[in-house]
């Protein structure tokens, strides 16, 4: 038996709006928790500040609203910085962050060490696989997953180097140039550790 075009219309009406509701139903709460998580991330990006990395095309610059903090209080680079950064073999990134210094940030974007300490103007480089950091006035060491291995408790600190680096107690730094950008330590009772932090006699000077 033929069907009537307009039952036909009908039915295939139903069936549509059927489905759109049941579209709508499953759909919906996805966009609105998609607003949620929109409005709560033009929140979160407010006071951000700025930083200076090196640009996979720019080279070194500078970059305004890159740096922020998320709810839990962690450093993190915004997500259109992340893709321009040029990262190492170990996944790290130097960053320099307005109010906090030198840092290493990881593929997610996030602060694994802060307050590493400059060189050449410039973040320190790692030696054999911890580099120098600071924390107030005292210096220490941290390995690429961002444990501070060596606590800060030192006054000065330089680079591992076969298995040994040398650190002081009352020393001071103090500029070789009228800019600051290369300093020495001087004074105070030097001492030599090894990658544990354990002290080691006779390295020599």
């Amino acid at each position: 038996m033929a069907r009537n075009l307009s039952d036909q219309t009908e039915t295939e009406s139903s069936i549509v709006m059927a489905y759109q509701g049941k579209w709508l139903f499953h759909v919906l709460p996805a966009v609105f928790a998609l607003c949620f998580l929109l409005n709560a991330c033009s929140v979160q990006r407010t006071g951000l500040r700025s930083c200076t990395y090196d640009h996979r095309i720019e080279g070194v610059a500078s970059f305004s609203g890159c740096l922020g903090r998320d709810s839990n209080g962690r450093l993190y680079i915004q997500p259109e910085n992340i893709a321009s950064l040029k990262f190492g073999p170990h996944g790290l990134s130097p960053v320099w962050g307005e109010g906090e210094g030198w840092m290493y940030v990881n593929r997610q974007g996030y602060a694994v060490i802060t307050g590493v300490a400059a060189m050449d103007n410039w973040a320190d480089h790692f030696h054999e696989g911890l580099v120098r950091m600071k924390r107030g006035n005292k210096w220490g060491f941290a390995n690429r997953e961002g444990k501070e291995v060596i606590p800060c408790r030192f006054d000065g600190a330089l680079n591992f180097k076969n298995g040994v680096a040398r650190v002081c107690t009352g020393c001071r730094a103090e500029c070789d140039t009228p800019d600051c950008e290369h300093r020495h330590f001087s004074g105070g009772d030097w001492t030599c550790i090894n990658t544990k932090g354990e002290e080691v006699k006779n390295c020599g000077r």
